[in-house]
């Protein structure tokens, strides 16, 4: 097989960066298993840019696509391989920023929890609270005698315990609009359909993800060469703002976690 060309001292460099990185956020984010699973060049000329999205999501909201990966993207990274003076002048280039959109959580953690996919905010009174959903909740059944149906239930942490934030629900009760599994949904009909599953009085507070608002904390990073930047690919929508000048150069990727799997009652 042809090998690949460029700096082979460079690249396994990298490697030996990229593994100490994942041993060092799985042990401060106690992410066990974390595995570098995806990683690709970017190049943007005059012009590129990249719209506002989320890396990932809860696989209830994906449809077919949902439950079928073994893993799932967790934390996203990006390295800047642009040449000197990227946004001054006589440098590189200019534009091209990241521009991440995020929330004060406090000391609660983010993205997932035991498993069970962020799927929004809370605004509280301490900050932003993210809300969970946990899609195996054991219900005795009421079709088959004897057998149990799993569940869902929205929920946050207090203190490090479950605080359930509404009654357990399918996606056939009538107040989850079709398409029942969730997918093909905009943002505002998702962000609709779990305010839905809430308590009354928690409804007005409810986020989704994918919302971006005044409470939003909005951080600019400029594509210096050189930079490393980290966010979590469930919690932090985000966009890349049109190339200027010049080609802007990275290499993206993922560290992904094994995907929660069913329980085996279920």
């Amino acid at each position: 097989a042809r090998g690949l060309g460029g700096d082979r001292i460079a690249r396994a460099a990298l490697d030996e960066h990229l593994e100490l990185l994942r041993q060092n956020l799985g042990v401060s984010l106690r992410r066990p298993g974390l595995r570098v699973a995806e990683q690709y060049y970017s190049i943007h000329g005059r012009g590129a840019f990249l719209a506002r999205h989320l890396d990932e999501r809860h696989d209830d909201t994906k449809g077919e696509l949902g439950w079928t990966s073994s893993t799932r993207r967790s934390i996203s990274f990006l390295i800047y391989l642009s040449a000197d003076g990227w946004g001054e002048p006589g440098g590189a280039g200019a534009g091209g920023d990241l521009v991440a959109f995020s929330r004060r959580a406090g000391q609660t953690e983010c993205g997932a929890h035991g498993g069970n996919l962020q799927v929004g905010w809370l605004n509280g009174r301490a900050g932003h609270e993210p809300v969970f959903l946990d899609s195996w909740v054991k219900t005795q059944s009421a079709v088959d005698e004897g057998g149990w149906r799993p569940l869902s239930v929205l929920y946050s942490l207090e203190d490090g315990q479950r605080q359930v934030l509404g009654a357990p629900f399918f996606y056939d009760a009538e107040s989850w609009p079709s398409p029942a599994d969730g997918s093909g949904m905009s943002p505002d009909e998702l962000e609709a359909a779990f305010s839905a599953q809430l308590l009354e009085h928690l409804r007005p507070c409810f986020r989704i993800c994918d919302r971006v608002d005044d409470a939003s904390l909005v951080t600019r990073v400029v594509p210096a060469g050189g930079t490393l930047v980290l966010f979590d690919s469930v919690a932090v929508p985000h966009e890349v703002a049109p190339t200027l000048s010049g080609e802007r150069y990275a290499m993206a990727g993922w560290l992904h976690q094994k995907v929660q799997e069913p329980p085996d009652w279920c």
